[in-house]
């Protein structure tokens, strides 16, 4: 999430990027999208923040979505990512327990 911290967030805003998965030893491409404004609420507490949806852009298929901090750098608090077919096509939450600065 090193590149999702740096970039330009706003509404509206929309780019790609690339990663390479290990597991597959593959280059995949994702579209990151600002979906909307929302107010996440975390163990750590309630954040202002940007949804932001991940697609793979091989498939269109809309593979998570982020909760990241509308203020720069942009901390994801929560997330939620679909797992690969072989990896059990399960659903990985992930939320934001604590936060010291």
């Amino acid at each position: 999430n090193l590149a999702l911290a740096a970039m330009p967030l706003d509404m509206g805003y929309a780019a790609t990027y690339r990663i390479f998965e290990v597991n597959s030893r593959k280059v995949r491409t994702f579209k990151v999208e600002v979906v909307k404004k929302d107010v996440a609420g975390t163990a750590a507490g309630s954040f202002d923040v940007y949804e932001v949806a991940l697609t793979d852009l091989a498939d269109g298929k809309q593979q998570g979505t982020l909760w990241v901090t509308r203020e720069a750098p942009h901390l994801t608090v929560k997330s939620e990512r679909k797992l690969a077919p072989q990896m059990g096509g399960g659903t990985v939450k992930a939320e934001l327990t604590a936060l010291e600065m």
